[in-house]
């Protein structure tokens, strides 16, 4: 097939929910250069953890949940037809995740021009199959977007939660807050520990910067990744005409859009109470590290407690297994790096 090399060329972005993936893979993926699946594939979450347990009848359905994947327009095209028939038959993981270019390119109406491209782009907002994905794609490059946890623990939590307060309301708040972070924290220890054992094709950007400095942020990877700028007025373009999640919020005295980009998400987490803000510190304090946040002030033997005596069972152990992880980080550290691009 004319398009097997780019079907091998994966550009693999990853980050947490409400942490700005969204946006970036927006922003991203607008270079002439990159084809982008017109929405997350979550390939690795419906099929393959899932495989084993799929028959091939389960399979062909869980392949069509994509609204793109259009089954008729696929089935009036003898190539893609046979090689996603193919695969399914044999139940060819690879394939059928490379399937996803081909269709989504017949949706799109650019089949014709596939191989124009130098990399196929898709998402994620989990560190599951990272490693599934480097195994299968050799070439691929990984991007991981990262945000301050406390912005990523307001907005997923904080939204959800009533004004007025009872102690009940606050107790289950503090615990939300205490899950969320703990989950946080861990997607984070995977991506760095990822990021360093495959360092020489990891990229780390921080929200922040996207906001800030988008324009010399996308040159610099696009440089670096496909060896070309998009040029400074396209990406001028590309930054007003941004479209995600966290970039048009539409919260009550809080509609600001800024080239595009809301700004003034950046520190909503300062809404916060004083001692939620320090739990999410505390609770991702490698993290934290490692991508330069500051924490709001000192923290204190009671910051400690009040975790404590509200983490459960199955957040403990979570948050266990993220300090083995970021004690695996701190050991490959002394041999490789991870460079934050800003």
């Amino acid at each position: 097939m004319k398009e097997k090399k780019i079907l091998n060329k994966l550009i693999y972005i990853s980050g947490s929910p409400r942490g700005g993936s969204t946006i970036f893979f927006d922003l991203f993926s607008k270079h002439d250069s990159l084809y982008k699946i017109p929405g997350m594939t979550h390939f690795y979450s419906n099929i393959v953890r899932h495989n084993k347990c799929l028959s091939t009848r389960l399979l062909r359905l869980v392949y069509k949940i994509p609204l793109w994947h259009d089954v008729e327009l696929i089935s009036n095209n003898d190539k893609v037809f046979n090689y996603i028939e193919s695969s399914l038959k044999k139940k060819n993981l690879k394939n059928l995740y490379q399937g996803y270019v081909l269709s989504s390119s017949l949706y799109k109406g650019d089949y014709n021009n596939i191989s124009k491209y130098k990399y196929w782009v898709d998402k994620a907002n989990d560190w599951r199959g990272l490693f599934w994905v480097e195994k299968n794609f050799p070439s691929a490059i990984f991007i991981f977007t990262i945000r301050d946890p406390r912005s990523i623990c307001y907005s997923i939590v904080g939204r959800q939660s009533p004004n007025k307060k009872d102690n009940l309301l606050k107790n289950k708040e503090m615990k939300s807050y205490i899950s969320t972070a703990i989950t946080l924290n861990h997607m984070y220890s995977r991506f760095i520990f990822f990021g360093l054992i495959n360092n020489r094709k990891s990229y780390f950007v921080c929200y922040e910067d996207l906001i800030n400095n988008g324009k010399k942020l996308l040159n610099k990877l696009y440089i670096n990744i496909l060896g070309e700028s998009a040029g400074e007025d396209k990406v001028s373009d590309f930054i007003k005409t941004a479209r995600g999640a966290s970039s048009h919020s539409k919260e009550s005295g809080r509609y600001q859009i800024e080239n595009g980009l809301n700004k003034s998400a950046l520190c909503r987490w300062s809404d916060l109470d004083e001692d939620l803000i320090v739990t999410i510190e505390i609770l991702n304090k490698s993290a934290m590290k490692y991508f330069s946040y500051r924490n709001s002030r000192a923290h204190t033997l009671p910051d400690y407690v009040r975790i404590y005596t509200n983490i459960g069972i199955k957040s403990f152990i979570t948050l266990v297994i993220s300090k083995f992880y970021f004690s695996l980080s701190r050991i490959l550290f002394i041999f490789k790096t991870i460079k934050i691009w800003h």
